[in-house]
C-alpha cells in the first residue's frame, strides 16, 4: 500500500533446501520507493525448536525500483555469510526495465561458489573464499517493501510484485538442466 508508515509483504518456504539453484518467474513493481526481493537465508534451523538459530547466511536478488527507466534498470546481488555480513555487493545495470515483463531470476548455491543469472544467463559469480562457510539449509523467501533510506520510498501509490512461479532444483538436477550462458 502506498504511503508511510511504509508496508509490505514478505512470504517465506516452510521447509529448508540443500545446495542446488533457486529461480523464479517474476515481474516486480515499477513504482518507484520499493524493493522486490527473492532470497535465501538461514534464519532458523528448522530441525530445533530455537528460534533464530540459523547461520544467517544470506543470498539476494534485490530490485530497487528507483532505479528503473525506459531500457534501464538495476539488480542488487547480496551475499551474507556468518562470518562476513557483506561478502559480496554489487548494483548491476541492466539494459532493460525489470518491471516491463516477466523474467526468470535466479542463483546456484554451491558448496565453491554462488552463481546470480537472468533468463538463463549468468549475471555475476563469487568464488567462496578461505574462512567463508556454505552450508545447505536455507529458507526461500519474497518480499516488497519501502523506507526512506536505500529504497528511497516510500511509495506513492499502491503496488505489486508478481511471481508467476518459483522451483528448485537439487544438485543432483543441475546436471539435466540447459548450461547457463556466459556473462557479457
Amino acid at each position: 500500500l502506498a504511503g508511510e508508515p511504509a508496508k509490505g509483504g514478505s512470504m517465506q518456504s516452510l521447509i529448508e533446501f540443500p545446495y542446488g539453484r533457486w529461480q523464479a518467474r517474476l515481474k516486480p513493481s515499477g513504482v518507484p520507493g520499493l524493493c522486490n526481493t527473492m532470497f535465501t537465508d538461514d534464519w532458523e534451523n528448522m530441525e530445533t525448536e530455537r528460534a533464530n538459530d540459523g547461520t544467517k547466511f544470506e543470498v539476494d536478488i534485490e530490485l530497487l525500483t528507483y532505479t528503473f527507466g525506459p531500457g534501464r534498470g538495476e539488480v542488487h546481488l547480496a551475499l551474507h555469510c556468518p562470518e562476513k555480513s557483506n561478502a559480496f555487493v554489487e548494483d548491476v545495470e541492466l539494459d532493460f526495465n525489470p518491471s516491463d515483463d516477466f523474467h526468470v531470476w535466479g542463483f546456484d548455491i554451491l558448496p565453491d561458489r554462488i552463481v546470480w543469472h537472468i533468463d538463463g544467463k549468468v549475471l555475476r559469480t563469487f568464488e567462496r573464499t578461505e574462512g567463508l562457510t556454505f552450508n545447505p539449509g536455507y529458507e526461500m523467501f519474497f518480499n516488497s517493501r519501502s523506507q526512506r533510506s536505500w529504497i528511497k520510498g516510500p511509495n506513492l501509490e499502491d503496488a505489486f510484485y508478481y511471481i508467476d512461479w518459483v522451483r528448485f532444483y537439487s544438485m543432483d538436477q543441475l546436471a539435466d538442466l540447459p548450461p547457463l550462458l556466459p556473462q557479457d
